[in-house]
């Protein structure tokens, strides 16, 4: 995690806050210190976890500035112009001499950005950080299992739009074990996800863990609930590299 992940502040507030409509006119609008960021997953060369973060600095004509940060590459955004009327935003950043044109359409939980040059980049959703925690993103680490009395490598899957989480983990024990995650709670930088793991059978699967930083989760899991086939421990870290 780099030192620029970790101490963003001061985000883009007023196209984020509903109660400042007043003009319907694209241009710049007063943005106050309100920390904003989003975290997706996208298709450049392959699936891509994505960082998309807006600052609001204190001068007198409260400029915002950004940065979209995947592929080991943190970019700064230019020509930010946001629409309250339509809840739309549009920038440009430069990648290995390219200019990306994009413009993003922003919702309570997300923002759905559709890169317009160059073509062929299909559209993506980045959901916003709850007290600077989303789990939305591919995930690799490891699992352990009591059964087994060891641990395997590991990967997840998660979309979360606001308190709604969706994906699914994959590891392989005595055989592979897909976990399809399908509701979840999160509480500061506390989490519960629930669902069904599938192997030669099917059964409950729970999940309970915590941030360790921004990009790295640990925690315990369980399946079988009653009937306890197993259960162990996982760490899991995202990357944008």
């Amino acid at each position: 995690m780099t030192l620029a992940r970790v101490t963003s502040v001061l985000l883009l507030a007023a196209f984020f806050h509903s109660g400042c409509r007043e003009s319907p006119t694209l241009g710049p609008e007063p943005f106050g210190p309100t920390q904003t960021s989003y975290v997706g997953i996208a298709e450049f060369s392959g699936p891509t976890n994505v960082l998309i973060v807006f600052t609001s600095n204190s001068d007198s004509e409260n400029t915002v500035t950004g940065s979209i940060t995947y592929l080991s590459q943190t970019l700064v955004l230019t020509e930010l112009i946001s629409d309250p009327a339509s809840d739309s935003l549009r920038f440009s950043y430069v990648r290995d001499n390219l200019t990306h044109h994009a413009w993003a359409l922003k919702s309570a939980f997300s923002l759905d950005v559709h890169i317009t040059e160059p073509a062929g980049i299909s559209p993506f959703q980045m959901n916003l950080e709850l007290d600077g925690y989303n789990m939305t993103g591919l995930w690799t680490g490891e699992m352990s299992s009591t059964v087994l009395q060891g641990q395997r490598p590991a990967t997840m899957m998660m979309i979360q739009t606001g308190t709604s989480f969706e994906g699914g983990a994959q590891v392989n024990f005595f055989e592979t074990w897909n976990f399809d995650i399908s509701d979840g709670t999160a509480s500061g930088d506390a989490f519960e996800l629930s669902g069904t793991v599938y192997g030669s059978g099917s059964y409950p699967a729970l999940w309970r863990g915590s941030y360790m930083s921004f990009d790295r989760i640990s925690g315990t899991w369980d399946v079988g609930e009653q009937s306890e086939i197993d259960r162990g421990e996982f760490l899991f870290t995202r990357s944008f590299e």
